[in-house]
Formats: structure tokens, sequence, C-alpha cells
């Protein structure tokens, strides 16, 4: 039988389980991807028209700048200009959450149903559970 988790080592988990796949999103934004060598070799051809930049919100670049000092040491300058446009993204889609009103009755879009576990077979030493 397994020790069951404390409630610190859970938080602990969960919270490594969401950096994960935040910088997972960000190192495939930033190209830095296995396997995607000869892509940063070859730079995008520049657009004829530049696309105005869109409006920066200040807590965008304020979490841009505790990325950046954390982990910036070795981005370029196209690079920390994706990210500030990726954390931009975040903000604004956070934002969009939060203006969506769900109702007292309204539930999830998933719901989520408990499978039980299937039973495992007893040990060759006779423990069991």
């Amino acid at each position: 039988m397994t020790a069951p988790v404390g409630r610190r080592r859970f938080v602990f988990w969960v919270g490594g389980a969401g950096l994960a796949s935040l910088t997972g999103g960000i190192t495939a934004l930033l190209g830095l991807t296995p396997g995607r060598a000869d892509a940063q070799a070859k730079p995008a051809a520049p657009s004829a028209a530049a696309p105005e930049t869109p409006e920066i919100s200040d807590e965008a670049r304020a979490l841009h700048g505790v990325l950046i000092a954390r982990y910036g040491k070795g981005l370029d300058d196209a690079q920390s200009k994706g990210l500030l446009e990726a954390v931009d993204n975040g903000v604004k889609a956070g934002r969009a959450l939060r203006a969506k009103k769900l109702h007292n009755g309204q539930e999830p879009q998933a719901i989520f149903h408990v499978q039980p576990m299937p039973p495992t077979p007893p040990s060759a030493e006779g423990g069991g559970r």
C-alpha cells in the first residue's frame, strides 16, 4: 500500500505540473523544441507590409519582466518579443474567461466521471493490500 500524499506535496506537484505545461508552451512558441534546428537556421522572409503591433498591457509587461529576470538569460530580442506576445495573449485569455458570467445552475462543458481502479493481483509474497 502506498503512503498517502500530504497536502503540501500535492500542491507542490500540481504547481509543478502547471509550470511544466507553461514551459512546454513557451519553448514551443520560441522554437526550442527538439528536431527544429533546421527551422531555426532558416529565418522567415520578412513580410512586405509589417502588421501593427497590438497594445501590450502593463500586467503582461510586468509578468514578462519576471520571466525574463528568472529564465531569460539565453533569449535574444526576437524570442523575448515572442514571449511578451505569448504572455499578453495569456493575460487577454484570462480576462475573457473572467468576463464570462456563469449562472448558478450552469454545469461545466466536460463532465468528469470517476472510474474505479482495476483490482491489482496479490503479490507473490502474500502481503496483499
